[in-house]
C-alpha cells in the first residue's frame, strides 16, 4: 500500500508543478500582473489580459528562475533581437560574445548600436562604453 501512496504523491506533485510554469507567450493565464518564468526558463513572462506576454529574454547562465518568492531573469547572454525590460530602455551594454559590439535596448529589443572592428573590443571608457 505504501508504494501506491508514494506514486500518487509523486503524480500530484508533478501535476501541480506542470501547471505552475507557463508554456510560453500566448498561453492562457488567470491573474493579470502575475510574473513567472517560461517552462524552458528562457523568458520572463507577465500575465496580461488572460495571456502570458514576454517581458524579457533570459539567455544568461542563470536563465529565469524563482528564488525565495522572487523571479529573477539573467539577461547577460542576450544579444541582438532578444527582448529587454522596459527598465533597460536606452541603456547600453557589450555584446556577450567577447565584446564585438555595443548593444542598446530600443523599444524593448536589443539592437546593435555599434560594431567593434577587430582588434577593438567593447570596453568601459571614461564616457561610457566604447570600442577600443
Amino acid at each position: 500500500m505504501k508504494p501506491r501512496r508514494v506514486s500518487v504523491l509523486v503524480w500530484a506533485v508533478l501535476w501541480a508543478c506542470s501547471g505552475s510554469m507557463p508554456r510560453g507567450p500566448d498561453a492562457e493565464c488567470s491573474v493579470d500582473g502575475e510574473i513567472r518564468c517560461s517552462a524552458e526558463g528562457v523568458q520572463l513572462l507577465e500575465c496580461r489580459a488572460g495571456l502570458w506576454a514576454t517581458l524579457a529574454d533570459c539567455r544568461g547562465p542563470e536563465r529565469c528562475q524563482a528564488v525565495g518568492g522572487e523571479v529573477r531573469c539573467d539577461s547577460t547572454g542576450n544579444t541582438v533581437g532578444h527582448r529587454c525590460l522596459a527598465s533597460s530602455e536606452g541603456r547600453v551594454r557589450c555584446e556577450p560574445d567577447g565584446g564585438t559590439g555595443i548593444l542598446r535596448c530600443v523599444g524593448g529589443t536589443l539592437t546593435l548600436e555599434r560594431a567593434c572592428v577587430a582588434p577593438e573590443r567593447c570596453a568601459q571608457g571614461d564616457g561610457g562604453l566604447v570600442c577600443g
